[in-house]
């Protein structure tokens, strides 16, 4: 079986799978995509790529590691800058996810805030969007992640129109 849970940064996907779903039931893999997309970008072709179109000036550590923060500063003020990124990181997200699919649990259960724009999506036997008043989310992340109003308006550009899609559940967070 597979789950799809998604919704915007700061609502509580990983709360409601953490502390709700892997509680009680066993023989099920989260599969966090959005930490597979992090994870990606270090992958040496991926990175090659990233340099290749934002410059290794602008988006590598002294270490040479991707700057994860310059990147998302790059990206997610620019559409065509999105959609380069997501060109260069969704075919190997995908490699991995698949494989990941393939480790022999029973059931998975993905998250992100990009699932429903993703191939996954309609195959999902359930689906979660997961919401929270708008207030106590931006409070959520301002203190989790010390984001300003302006870069959590920018983290959220990407997020599709939630209200496009179809779920089978809808869960407000209070």
């Amino acid at each position: 079986m597979l789950i799809g849970v998604t919704g915007k940064s700061g609502v509580g996907k990983n709360y409601f799978i953490e502390d709700f779903v892997l509680k009680l039931y066993s023989n099920i893999f989260h599969i966090d995509i959005d930490k597979i997309g992090h994870t990606v970008t270090e992958i040496p072709e991926v990175k090659e790529k990233l340099v290749q179109a934002f410059g290794e000036n602008l988006i590598l550590n002294s270490d040479f590691t991707i700057n994860r923060k310059e990147l998302s500063e790059l990206v997610f003020t620019c559409k065509t800058r999105y959609q380069i990124l997501e060109d260069i990181t969704l075919e190997p997200m995908y490699d991995i996810i698949d494989r990941t699919m393939q480790s022999g649990f029973e059931h998975y259960i993905l998250n992100s805030v990009l699932l429903p724009k993703m191939k996954y999506w309609k195959m999902c036997n359930f689906t979660f969007l997961i919401t929270r008043d708008e207030d106590e989310r931006r409070k959520a992340l301002f203190e989790r992640d010390g984001l300003t109003l302006e870069k959590l308006q920018k983290r959220d550009c990407p997020a599709p129109n939630f209200a496009d899609y179809k779920y089978d559940y809808w869960i407000v967070n209070k």
